[in-house]
């Protein structure tokens, strides 16, 4: 199922701005394959690896590494995987990857009138989230044969957490 990350690397450091070491502001039709990407060191502000917004859709990460900071709490800017507030991000694919570390493994949040619509999360090994392995409001994901370990102390935490979903496949995971 997984692969080797090692041969190619993309890091930066947790020096409090608001992007991700990905940040894809209105971009589309990108893969991300074979790669391991890392927020490198402590920040008390943010801590996101792949930053999705503006309208960012159709999107590939796949045998990936997602690895995030060693954060314990259940900020939503310590997710390794976040869409903003009201986003508006279609279709992107996350398939056969070790997301790692943060407080949130996807921090998905629509609204209303813009929901994130199907998000693919596919196969993938979440593991090591303080709160929960994915959280999503306002959606229509597919979320199908993740492994979901987290390993807070919280009681209100979960692996797969959906508030107002709209046709999302759950299964298998």
């Amino acid at each position: 199922m997984f692969v080797n990350f090692i041969l190619v690397t993309l890091a930066w450091p947790s020096d409090g701005n608001n992007v991700g070491v990905v940040d894809l502001s209105g971009a589309s039709y990108i893969k991300f394959r074979k790669m391991t990407i890392t927020r490198n060191g402590a920040s008390s502000s943010y801590g996101y690896v792949v930053y999705l917004r503006g309208g960012s859709s159709y999107n590939t990460f796949e045998h990936c590494r997602l690895i995030g900071t060693s954060y314990s709490g259940n900020s939503a800017n310590f997710a390794t995987v976040f869409t903003p507030s009201g986003s508006n991000e279609n279709y992107n694919t996350f398939r056969n990857n070790v997301i790692s570390n943060n407080s949130y493994g996807f921090y998905l949040y629509g609204s209303n009138s813009n929901s994130t619509e199907y998000m693919t999360i596919d196969s993938n090994n979440i593991n090591g989230m303080y709160y929960e392995g994915i959280y999503s409001y306002y959606g229509t994901n597919i979320i199908n044969k993740n492994i979901i370990q987290t390993f807070g102390i919280s009681n209100s935490g979960a692996g797969i957490d959906q508030n107002w979903a709209r046709w999302s496949h759950i299964t298998r995971n």
